[in-house]
């Protein structure tokens, strides 16, 4: 099975190609912004390193959160555009499976994970996973919490920490210490698991948090008409 991944979720682009075997092409590029120029391209680019087209592959995948709210919208959009026009499945996951899944590559010798992920605002989005066999199994459902939060849970843990948050939680760690960026390897070895396959309508974003803009308040005679119209 031939599958093109891609993530705009974490201030970069990242796309990956490959098989059940190995990874085939990548290129990742940090980029807070303009990953909506740059995926496209990018995706022709791996696609054509490796040799192949959109009708050789199997399936895309796509990470749907959380994140940014624009680099969310980004790359989930651009999987149900390129879903649709190339009548593919979509294979979701989320940036805090993958980081765990990196982590289940690195410390074959534990058994628990905490992933953290800066959030801003004090905030930081966590998900526990189980590592076994080179594998990270979730534990709870993913969360948002204020760091004092965070804190304080981890401070009852004796666990690893690792995504962008984990140095907030943990000031004792470094960046040196965190993997912060999701990596073809394990973007790749979570799209060869049994996961669903969904349709461009069925693929949603992940948002644990509302998002900041808001539409503005309608004026008394502008709620009026909007509800004699309704």
């Amino acid at each position: 099975m031939l599958t093109l991944v891609f993530d705009t979720c974490m201030g970069r682009c990242s796309v990956a190609l490959g098989d059940d075997e190995r990874c085939l092409g990548s290129k990742t590029v940090d980029m807070p912004r303009g990953q909506a120029e740059a995926l496209i391209p990018m995706v022709a680019g791996v696609l054509a390193q490796a040799g192949k087209s959109f009708q050789d592959l199997s399936a895309l995948a796509v990470t749907t959160g959380p994140g940014s709210f624009t680099g969310v919208r980004i790359g989930v959009a651009a999987a149900k555009a390129l879903s649709l026009a190339h009548d593919l499945p979509v294979i979701t996951l989320t940036t805090l499976e993958v980081v765990a899944q990196q982590a289940a590559l690195a410390l074959p010798d534990r058994d628990k994970i905490a992933v953290f992920q800066d959030a801003r605002r004090g905030e930081v989005y966590g998900q526990y996973f189980k590592l076994n066999a080179q594998r990270a199994t979730q534990i709870n459902d993913a969360f948002i919490m204020p760091l004092t939060e965070a804190r304080a849970l981890f401070a009852r843990e004796n666990i690893p920490l690792c995504g962008s948050g984990a140095a907030l939680v943990n000031e004792s760690l470094s960046c040196t210490d965190i993997e912060n960026e999701l990596s073809a390897d394990a973007l790749l070895m979570l799209c060869r698991e049994q996961r669903p396959r969904l349709s461009h309508e069925e693929v949603q974003p992940l948002y644990l948090r509302p998002p900041d803009a808001k539409l503005p308040k309608l004026s008394p005679i502008a709620a009026l008409r909007q509800k004699l119209l309704s």
